[in-house]
């Protein structure tokens, strides 16, 4: 397993959360319930986060890990003021504010901070904290894709079959 793996694995699935809030087509009830799904997702996978890569990244990427622990206590903050919004037009500006946040947090964590982490992370250590990050993120565990043999599969620490790679 490999910890910036999974992390992005994960990312991808709240991905799909947020595409589904962000539909046009969804109603505001149907939003709600999306937002309660999405912030379940990432406090689990924040938190996963926190006490695995953040904690290996504190000494060695202090300032990437701060900022990192710095925005997920802003999503965190906005997820409340969330959740206290009666108003629907209030709440859909800041639910619109909160998405856009969390969109661009993901996009500087994998551009910004997963590849330096992945440099400096040595793959025992990796495979280790990655058995962590799974234990810390139970509540992600249903909602994770299962991964099938192939690029995705290997991404994940599964190697791929042996015609993977002679079959392109």
């Amino acid at each position: 397993m490999d910890l910036v793996n999974e992390l992005i694995t994960d990312h991808w699935q709240i991905r799909e959360v947020l595409k589904d809030l962000r539909s046009e087509k969804a109603t505001y009830q149907r939003k709600r319930r999306l937002l309660k799904e999405l912030t379940e997702l990432v406090a689990a996978h924040a938190k996963g986060e926190e006490k695995t890569a953040n904690a290996f990244a504190r000494k060695r990427l202090k300032k990437l890990a701060t900022l990192d622990v710095e925005e997920h206590s802003t999503l965190e903050n906005l997820v409340e003021r969330l959740k206290k919004t009666r108003s629907q037009l209030i709440w859909e500006a800041r639910m619109h504010v909160f998405c856009e946040l969390l969109e661009l947090h993901l996009d500087e964590e994998e551009e910004e901070y997963f590849p330096e982490l992945r440099n400096l992370l040595p793959a025992e250590e990796s495979d280790r904290l990655a058995h962590k990050y799974h234990q810390l993120t139970l509540a992600l565990e249903k909602k994770r894709p299962k991964l099938k043999p192939g690029l995705l599969g290997w991404l994940s620490g599964n190697p791929p079959p042996e015609t993977f790679l002679t079959n392109y």
